[in-house]
């Protein structure tokens, strides 16, 4: 495994997970690679695709909920300890840091790699690698060049001459993009700051769409980090070095920019030496994925991993939504698209996957690149130890079961789940303490502003029809209120689709009360639906906290420019600012709609989709545990439980990190109890959690023969419900 950013981290884990011995080498002296201390690069670019529930759950969320509750201080040395601790206390994995790859042995064919070598920093001493299988998880290809794999680094140019007309017809290829991040910090007296003379670059000679971005955020907060990039011609052969990109980004702010009063008192502390480029190498792979297919959303069977990150256009930056075009909802990576068409035993995870130039910025996305290297990391542990190439394992006969025992780590390979025979859950009856009846807001807390802006309500049906909805108001003065019943999108993203229908009602001037709003329809797919509020100044609906899966606000996307384009809706979800649920308006629906019911937890459902597809229990205190329950007709033998919480997966975590008031996910189950029923009926305790921290659970123990399974949650992270997804069980 070359290469310990979040890509080869999460493929390292697996594949040591799963049994076999990894050697993890990395050229710098930390892990995390964009993310980590030694380049700090966002995790996230500002983007919000089209799907609510976005979050990346499997390895990766484990890490994230681990550096919430971990990193005390919000800062990037201690996501390193989080990181080191993930990595270096893994068994059957290796870890091998300052040591850069310098040379691959091949065999006489070309088309297999026999060793790896690397020669630490000082140039003292060698180390060589031997493996039935290698993973490049470089980002910039580095082991699949040395290996002679073939691939390319250039910019197709004909993916930009037939984009969108979003984009323009005819748009030119863009300029490589380059980046560092920088760190600003205040000091005591004033700071002057003189250009070097060896600098190349003069920050006004850059691209408008980059300097704005930079501008904005230290605006934002000038103090903290900041992303530099760089997207313009420049003098000299060689590319620009992270120095001058620094040096004359801080010279505009110091020197020339409009803002140079604030930055009288701040100084550069620290820039990254490490360049992020656009134009890294990409394999050939079996198959490559096009920009069309990524649109296109199409299921595929060897879909092994997803995405969300928008598409580049010509003017697209490498951290900023800015030039991105927004696609309708998450998108999978085939399997064929993650090894060498040649060197056969060589895979990769990252950008540098067999795509085209516009999709590589997709999978550069750090969660991305982390869900490719778990996938990665899986197949190249069974193609190790079951002795078999990767290709092999991409064959029908073979992919169903990597991506079934991908879902069991709690990893998305598309939206639909995996079909999984062996889960005895699917076969069980099931009942539970309490079921959550509805998916109302019936408590007003706090008054939303008054706003001319159109507002978007989301909420889950199940039933056949709409009958009325009542939404709470305060009218501050006499009015007319026009609204609209929408119907979510065909693909099940969050998005407004066709209207269903239409109605104006007059209000009086009157403190807060119920409104019935008179929308009926019959509906024809049930799943998201919209309730569509036409702006106005008079009136204010209020807002309920922690509203349960499924309910979620939405605004108008901004016409600033400064988010990525999105032709397939004019709103974005309002995701909470601070870990857990979202808020939504206060409304109720006629008739109500059930969709929390116990029976969620077997769907095969891991994640919302079309439908919330999880068991919410009643309000509670927990002085008595809520349960669920699954019963048998006759003793099975049960030797693993999976458990799939609710995360929160429409919280977004920082884009670095951050001290945060709230260092848990309110939902997750804090204690829980595992029982087994016995021959004479008697429960007995197989397991007790404590202090749990993380939204799925794997639990193994010595086979027991039981005819029911009882699983008694005691305590949230401060949630008064309790929330799961799923619940799967094995011999």
């Amino acid at each position: 495994m070359v290469g310990a950013g979040l890509a080869g981290i999460c493929a390292s884990i697996t594949a040591a997970r799963a049994g076999a011995i990894v050697s993890l080498v990395e050229a710098r002296s930390s892990l995390g690679g964009r993310i980590g201390r030694e380049v700090r690069f966002p995790l996230e670019d500002g983007s919000i695709p089209n799907f609510a529930y976005f979050r990346e759950t499997g390895l990766l969320d484990e890490i994230l909920l681990t550096d919430l509750a971990s990193n005390f201080d919000g800062t990037y040395e201690s996501r390193d300890r989080v990181l080191t601790d993930f990595v270096r206390g893994q068994e059957r994995l290796l870890f091998y840091n300052d040591l850069p790859v310098i040379e691959a042995e091949l065999n006489e064919r070309k088309n297999k790699i026999l060793s790896v070598t690397g020669m630490d920093i000082t140039g003292r001493s060698r180390l060589r690698f031997m493996a039935p299988t290698y993973i490049d998880c470089t980002g910039n290809g580095s082991l699949a060049v040395l290996s002679g794999a073939p691939g390319e680094n250039s910019t197709e140019q004909e993916e930009y001459a037939k984009l969108s007309p979003l984009f323009g017809s005819g748009a030119a290829a863009p300029e490589s993009r380059f980046a560092i991040t920088m760190e600003i910090r205040s000091a005591e007296k004033p700071i002057p700051f003189a250009l070097p003379s060896w600098v190349r670059l003069r920050w006004e000679d850059n691209d408008p769409a980059a300097r704005l971005p930079f501008s904005e955020s230290f605006l934002l907060g000038p103090q903290g980090f900041h992303v530099a990039e760089w997207a313009a011609k420049y003098r000299g052969g060689s590319a620009p070095e992270a120095a001058e990109i620094a040096y004359s980004a801080w010279d505009y702010i110091k020197n020339r920019s409009p803002f140079v009063h604030l930055a009288e008192k701040l100084s550069l502390s620290w820039y990254s030496l490490s360049v992020i480029r656009s134009d890294g190498f990409r394999i050939k792979g079996e198959e490559s994925l096009t920009p069309e297919e990524v649109e296109a959303s199409r299921p595929r069977g060897d879909h092994i991993a997803m995405a969300r990150a928008p598409l580049d256009g010509p003017a697209a930056l490498l951290s900023s939504p800015i030039g991105r075009m927004a696609l309708p909802g998450q998108y999978g990576i085939p399997l064929s698209c993650l090894y060498s068409n040649k060197v056969r035993n060589l895979m990769v995870a990252g950008e540098h996957a067999s795509v085209t130039h516009r999709v590589s910025a997709c999978l550069r996305h750090p969660p991305a690149s982390a869900q490719l290297g778990e996938a990665v990391g899986l197949v190249a542990a069974r193609s190790t130890l079951d002795r078999r190439q990767p290709r092999t394992l991409a064959k029908p006969n073979y992919v169903e079961g990597i991506r079934r025992d991908l879902a069991r780590l709690n990893h998305s390979c598309g939206p639909d789940p995996v079909e999984d025979i062996d889960d005895l859950a699917r076969v069980a009856r099931i009942t539970a303490s309490t079921a959550l009846a509805c998916c109302s807001l019936e408590h007003p807390v706090l008054p939303a502003t008054a706003s001319s802006d159109n507002r978007l309500l989301q909420f889950p049906v199940i039933t056949d029809s709409i009958e009325g909805i009542d939404l709470y108001l305060e009218v501050l003065d006499d009015c007319r209120l026009n609204v609209r019943l929408l119907e979510g999108a065909s693909n099940g993203s969050t998005i407004p689709g066709d209207c269903l229908d239409t109605a104006s009602i007059d209000l009086s001037k009157k403190s807060g009360r119920w409104v019935k709003l008179p929308l009926q329809s019959r509906i024809k797919s049930k799943g998201w639906h919209f309730l569509e509020i036409e702006g106005n100044i008079h009136v204010v609906p209020f807002l309920e906290e922690n509203a349960p899966v499924g309910v979620l606000r939405h605004s108008p996307i901004s016409d600033d420019k400064t988010t990525s384009r999105n032709p397939y809706s004019s709103y974005c979800p309002v995701l909470p600012a601070l870990p857990g649920p979202a808020s939504g308006y206060c409304f109720r629906l006629t008739p109500k709609q059930p969709v929390y019911g116990f029976e969620n937890v077997a769907d095969g459902y891991s994640r919302p989709s079309r439908m919330p597809n999880l068991w919410i229990s009643e309000p509670t205190d927990f002085k008595f545990p809520e349960f669920l329950e699954l019963h048998w007709d006759s003793p099975q033998t049960i030797s693993r439980i999976d458990l799939v919480f609710d995360a929160c997966l429409e919280y977004a975590f920082p884009a670095h990190p951050s001290a945060l008031p709230r260092m848990t996910i309110p939902t997750i189950p804090r204690s829980y109890k595992i029982y087994g029923s016995g021959k004479n009926g008697h429960w007995r305790e197989l397991l007790t959690v404590e202090d749990n921290l993380l939204g799925f659970r794997s639990h193994e123990f010595d086979p027991v023969q039981t005819k029911a399974i009882e699983i008694e949650l005691l305590s949230t992270h401060g949630h008064n419900r309790v929330q799961v997804y799923q619940i799967r069980i094995y011999p």
